[in-house]
């Protein structure tokens, strides 16, 4: 219902009868009609006129809805004040004046929604407090020892080359590279092996997991001897022949499992 003095829409007293407030309803339908009204903003104008005169007259035009509108918005006037006695002793009743119990009812009302409010703005800091100490919790690195392959290799030479101190140092096994899994590595021994095989080496396979292998590279070498060789090789060899020598090489490959200390979060070690 709205808030709207209906009397005063109708333009009649509180004290107006049923006949009076009926003639004053239909002398302001015959003034506001949106008919009379040609021009578009008088039009809408009038259209809510009638409409809050149609509303006050279904509240005052009714005997019950009347008497409920009075007892709730209109002021009635009481035979004497209350003395200090009464008013002291009903001090603990709520107010009957209609205009106090609306701004007591509205006020309230602010104080519970603000009461909410509050409520959901500590829901929600809570709430954000558990996210941040969640993630912060699951981030929490803690050390783990994970097994890793490492690829080897070692080549010898037969016979062996006259070599420098550095590459006498890199003679012993040397690191390829360090892989996830077995199949990994033993993926790419397999690759080297067959690089192998194509430059005419002979594989052989020392694991059934193929995590080691062998290859033998056998080939034939020919010179022409020199003026400065040996005197055994002159005598037995005419200046300018050419001679026939073999070189092997075997090549030594193996996946060979490494332990390391690594870090990782607790989420994803969960995870995992």
């Amino acid at each position: 219902m709205s808030d709207a003095n209906f009397y005063q829409i109708l333009g009649v007293g509180p004290s107006a009868s049923a006949d009076e407030i009926k003639s004053a309803y239909r002398d302001l339908v015959k003034r506001y009609h949106p008919d009379l009204f040609p021009a578009a903003e008088a039009k809408a104008e009038a259209t809510n006129k009638l409409r809050q005169i149609n509303e006050a007259y279904a509240v005052l035009g009714n005997p019950k809805r009347r008497h409920d509108y009075d007892q709730r918005f209109i002021q009635k006037p009481t035979g004497s004040a209350p003395t200090a006695a009464t008013a002291e002793h009903r001090g603990a009743s709520p107010s009957r004046w209609p205009g106090n119990l609306r701004s007591k009812t509205g006020l309230i009302k602010i104080l519970k929604e603000c009461l909410q409010f509050a409520e959901k703005q500590v829901a929600y800091a809570l709430a954000a407090a558990m996210v941040v100490l969640m993630a912060m919790y699951a981030n929490r690195s803690v050390p783990r020892l994970i097994v890793t392959y490492t690829l080897v290799e070692k080549v010898e030479l037969s016979p062996p080359k006259v070599a420098s101190p550095s590459d006498e140092a890199s003679q012993g096994w040397v690191t390829i590279g360090q892989y996830a899994t077995v199949s990994e590595c033993a993926g790419i021994l397999k690759e080297k092996i067959r690089k192998d095989e194509q430059e005419g080496s002979r594989a052989v396979l020392g694991e059934p997991n193929g995590t080691m292998a062998i290859t033998v590279l056998i080939t034939m070498e020919t010179a022409k001897a020199r003026e400065n060789s040996a005197a055994n090789d002159s005598a037995l060899q005419p200046q300018g022949t050419e001679s026939t020598g073999m070189t092997k090489r075997v090549r030594n490959l193996e996946c060979r499992a490494t332990q390391r200390s690594v870090r990782e979060s607790w989420l994803r070690r969960a995870l995992r």
